[in-house]
């Protein structure tokens, strides 16, 4: 059977420049994308259409994390991911690319202010963070997000230089149980 779709995705690029106060500004923009082509038929497990299956919606809020004068600025980053669907997402992961100039805290990932390093992985060759999410969800594969549930995954990240700016665009991946076959993503936006 073939799975044809389109897809608009507003892709929120979040750009945070760090000065020597700590203090971080954010900007952003949207951009939309389109993949894929569509039959009315292959749209039955859409919410936003029929109000059927899985819908995340993912929210970024960057904060200024105080550090004693002279240390490097910190930002915490935390995504709050919300099913607002009728169904259980699966599969469910965050990922993004960690630009150049920017460093994870060591320890300080969380999900819903719970230590997570052991559902994180990070690529050092290609700068991927993903982190595993959600119940059951494990190093090797992301878990499930309840229809009317929400998590928030968060860490902290440290500036290379007391001032830089970079762009870092958390995406969430995850799989609806209607069609397991189809992996959809929603990238978030900043609040």
């Amino acid at each position: 059977m073939r799975h044809d779709r389109i897809l608009l995705v507003s892709v929120a690029v979040v750009g945070l420049v760090f000065a020597e106060t700590g203090a971080a500004e954010a900007y952003w923009g949207t951009q939309a994308t389109l993949t894929a082509t569509v039959t009315v038929a292959q749209l039955s497990d859409s919410c936003e259409t029929f109000g059927a299956g899985p819908c995340l919606e993912a929210a970024l809020a960057v904060t200024a994390v105080e550090t004693p004068e002279g240390s490097m600025p910190v930002q915490q980053l935390a995504t709050t991911v919300t099913n607002i669907g009728s169904a259980s997402a699966t599969a469910a992961t965050w990922s993004a690319t960690v630009p150049e100039g920017l460093h994870i805290m060591v320890g300080s990932i969380t999900i819903d202010e719970a230590p997570a390093s052991a559902v994180a992985n990070y690529d050092g060759t290609t700068r991927r963070l993903t982190i595993s999410f959600g119940t059951a969800a494990t190093s090797s594969a992301g878990g499930e997000l309840a229809a009317g549930g929400a998590t928030t995954i968060a860490f902290q990240a440290e500036a290379s230089a007391p001032e830089i700016a970079f762009d870092l665009v958390p995406t969430i991946w995850y799989v609806d149980g209607v069609a397991p076959t189809w992996q959809r993503s929603v990238t978030a936006t900043v609040n």
